[in-house]
């Protein structure tokens, strides 16, 4: 998903209705024989795109739910990570246990090398429309559930970790891993879904020859040619600019 400007998207949308508008009210005159800029089809190609605007506002708007539920679950990870380094070292626990439970709750935190990996995500990375910074954050989810999970495992190899706190069991654990799991899942699903609407929409709007930025071009051409390039009709369906928004 290239970041463009989802605005002009609208404005072209909008603006070939005012086209159509504008060719319906020339009447008879109005008569191509390219069957692609006639009235009707003209309509359907509207009705297209504007479906086609609605359906990635529909996947933009899953995308940001499931990315701000799993923040939800993803936020009390850290702190919960550092209460169950605190419950090890209150066992009889090893201090190379201890030691590498706290070197992978380095990791958890972010700190050290993790941090030039961007482990720590922001609300920002995750509506941006920018594909590069999403794409890191969606990683940065996953290695949090991994380190997690790695933390997790040591844990269950110590025998004295027997913690009474059940929001310190290991089955109360696992469980956050597997919810932190399908959190990443949706995300995954949904940003794809968010990314195939825009496929189809720049298809239809921008697509060589049937999209909609050229096919207002040709219907320009034919105006033109039916009234001349100084008549005010031709002026006025000028007037309407289009842009494609993927050559941004």
């Amino acid at each position: 998903m290239a970041k463009v400007n989802e605005t002009g998207h609208a404005i072209n949308v909008a603006n070939l209705e005012k086209l159509i508008t504008l060719c319906i009210s020339y009447g008879s005159n109005y008569n191509p024989s390219s069957k692609q800029i006639t009235i009707d089809s003209l309509k359907t190609l509207h009705q297209s795109t504007s479906q086609a605007m609605d359906n990635v506002i529909q996947a933009n708007t899953a995308f940001k739910n499931v990315t701000n539920s799993r923040m939800a679950i993803f936020e009390p990870t850290k702190p919960l990570a550092t209460r169950l380094i605190n419950s090890l070292e209150a066992t009889d626990a090893s201090s190379k246990t201890i030691e590498n439970a706290k070197a992978m709750n380095k990791k958890i935190q972010g700190t050290k090398t993790d941090k030039k990996k961007n482990d720590n995500p922001t609300p920002e990375d995750e509506i941006t429309p920018d594909d590069k910074s999403i794409s890191t954050s969606q990683q940065s989810y996953v290695s949090i559930r991994e380190h997690f999970k790695n933390l997790v495992s040591i844990l269950k190899s110590e025998p004295s970790y027997m913690p009474n706190e059940t929001e310190l069991q290991t089955t109360t654990l696992d469980a956050l891993i597997d919810t932190m799991g399908n959190a990443n899942t949706q995300s995954n699903q949904t940003y794809t879904d968010l990314g195939n609407s825009r496929i189809a929409r720049n298809e239809l709007m921008y697509a060589t020859k049937t999209g909609l930025f050229d096919v207002s071009k040709e219907v320009k051409k034919y105006i033109k040619s039916v009234f001349g390039a100084t008549h005010p009709h031709t002026k006025q369906a000028n007037s309407i600019k289009f842009t494609n928004q993927t050559r941004k």
